[in-house]
This record gives structure tokens, sequence and C-alpha cells, in this order.
């Protein structure tokens, strides 16, 4: 079996975010809300399992895995069940309900939904991670051997391959050939991409701390450099980084034969004060996402 590896380039870590005072799980629905804490609790404990979310919360894992599925609707007595094993406030139970109640099909499709996946592929990194597995040779389209593979949890695994097909990121036919459809993405310069590509580099740079302790020399290259520069070069710079990403995947990219799945890291950023910015200065959540 081919490994895995990868040579490293932000996440909240419960399941809301804040926007100018509000909370963004007004605006989704519950199931959203029991698949995030799903996912938090298997990445703080890889042996977490759906079965032991479902014992937690007190419900059969069949129900609750329709549930997260889609297949079961979330009715006002499953919220006031689950709700306070959560640790939902009777306020916050109440708000799910009535947005429950007022809820109404769009032609459209929910934009709100939408934009909540949306920022939750971005923000963690096995999304890209599962779509890039699919060009492997040896891929196989099952959550255990995606889950062996890339060192998380079936359950994270199934939640991540849902929302990535709802989104048209994934497609699964019918004899089980799973197609990348996500393109080429970019960020839009929203909040929601601002914070969630924020999140994902948070993910990736802690992974690549692992990577130096754990991946052989031969299968990584890490490496950094300290420089007095004149600022005004820059814009080229940035330029030059961006071609030289496009070239390198151009060159990994262009066998026929894939083996394994890598990641590449480029940071260049000041140490010193400029353009108003000093050392033991950061952007604030609400500057960040206005």
């Amino acid at each position: 079996m081919h490994q895995v590896i990868y040579l490293y380039q932000q996440k909240r870590d419960r399941y809301y975010v804040e926007k100018e005072g509000q909370n963004l799980h007004e605006h989704r629905d519950f199931r959203a809300l029991l698949q995030e804490e799903l996912q938090a609790r298997c990445q703080r404990n890889p042996g977490y399992s759906l079965r032991s979310f479902a014992r937690n919360l007190g419900v059969d894992p069949s129900s609750l895995s329709k549930i997260l599925n889609g297949k079961r609707g979330v009715t006002q007595r499953t919220l006031k069940n689950l709700g306070p094993r959560l640790g939902l406030s009777p306020k916050d139970i109440n708000r799910f309900i009535t947005t429950r109640r007022n809820r109404k099909p769009l032609p459209t499709g929910d934009f709100s939904d939408i934009a909540h996946e949306t920022f939750q592929a971005i923000s963690h990194w096995y999304h890209f991670a599962i779509l890039e597995l699919t060009a492997l040779d040896n891929f196989k389209g099952d959550a255990k051997w995606i889950a062996r593979n890339l060192g998380i949890t079936p359950s994270e695994v199934n939640i991540a391959v849902k929302r990535m097909v709802r989104l048209g990121l994934l497609e699964i036919s019918e004899d089980n050939k799973w197609i990348d459809r996500s393109g080429a993405l970019t960020t839009t310069g929203n909040g929601f991409t601002n914070a969630a590509f924020r999140n994902l580099q948070t993910q990736i740079l802690k992974m690549g701390i692992t990577a130096m302790e754990e991946v052989p020399m031969n299968l990584r290259d890490q490496s950094s450099i300290t420089m007095a520069i004149d600022s005004s070069f820059l814009p080229k710079a940035k330029s030059m980084i961006r071609r030289f990403r496009r070239e390198l995947l151009a060159l990994m990219q262009s066998s026929d034969q894939k083996d394994a799945v890598f990641h590449l890291n480029v940071s260049l950023y000041p140490l010193t004060p400029l353009n108003g910015w000093k050392p033991g200065t950061r952007e604030t959540c609400n500057e960040e996402l206005n």
C-alpha cells in the first residue's frame, strides 16, 4: 500500500464563529452543528467514533447516522433531547426550534447553509486531501481506507465526503467512481474565505511541525531563510512565489502515475515594523471578517 505523505505549506475549535457580535450558528440548522461537534471530538480523540457520539448523546447509532446524513429530519423532540447534551442553553434550543419552524424552501438553494458548508470545507485540511487522494493509482472509495491513509477517523471522512458531494466538489458515480469536480479553488476576498484560509493554514503549519519530527528527511524538504530586503520588491516577490507554485504543480502532476499526496507551504512575512504594522500586533476577528 502506498503511503500518503505531506510536505507541509488555519480551524476553529468549536462550532461557531462570531462576526460583528452575531453567532453564525443562528443561520444554519441543527444537523450542521451535530456534524461539526462530531468532527471536533474526533480531532481531539482519534479513537472517537459515531458510536461514541451516539452513546454520549443517549441515542441509537443508526438513528444518529441517519440524522447526520440527512436521511432523517431533526424534530422538535430531537432538539430538546440532544441540545442539553451538547451544552446548548434553553435559549439556544428555542432559537433552533424557531429557525426550523420558520424555514421556507428556497428555489435556488439555502444560501446560508451553502456558505457555511463552504466555510467548513475550506477550513478543514482533509477535504482537499480527500480530493487529491482520488487521483492516486491505488485509490479506494472506502471511508476506512481513506481514514487510514490520512490519519483521520471514518466519521470525519463520511461527513467531509457528504459535504463535498453536496457542494459539487466531488462526484461519486453509481459504480463508486470518485471524480474531483473542484477545479481551481481560490479566495474571493470575503470574510468567510479570509477566516477559513487562516484556519486552514494554522492546521497545516501544525502538521508541518509534526512532519519535521516524524517524516524521514528523504521524504520531505523544510528550510527557511531570514533576509534584509527592499520592501518595494514585495509585490514582485509574491508574484514569483505564485509562479513557482504553479510551475512546481505542473511538474509534479505531469506524470500519469500518482502514488502519494504531498503538501507545499511557502511563507513570506516581515519580522520588523513595516507600513504601520509592528511585531506583537494582530488582526482581531472582526477586523479580519470586515
